[in-house]
């Protein structure tokens, strides 16, 4: 299935990029950013691997990979993926 990136969860994953070269170093930042990328490819091609979070506003799905939620939806045969947040943010704040 095609995924598509919202601006929020791409600005996202650039911040998580920054972050982990500040604290971590490029190489593990460049590990983590591909373990994500890699969680997304899986979604991509199982989507209902996560269970719809009906509980939210906006009902969405949920995958975690390290510390981070992948917040995504399928929209009209397509994934998009909305946020990726730090999994002690709260969700209802970021959408």
């Amino acid at each position: 299935m095609r995924i598509r990136y919202s601006t929020e969860a791409h600005n996202d994953l650039v911040d998580i990029i920054a972050y982990g070269i500040e604290k971590f170093g490029p190489a593990q930042s460049s590990n983590y950013a591909a373990q994500i990328r890699n969680a997304i490819e899986l979604i991509g091609l199982n989507p209902e691997m996560a269970r719809l979070r009906t509980e939210l506003e906006r009902p969405v799905r949920i995958h975690m990979v390290g510390i981070h939620m992948v917040v995504f939806d399928i929209e009209e045969g397509m994934i998009v993926i909305v946020r990726i947040l730090s999994a002690g943010q709260n969700l209802p704040d970021h959408f």
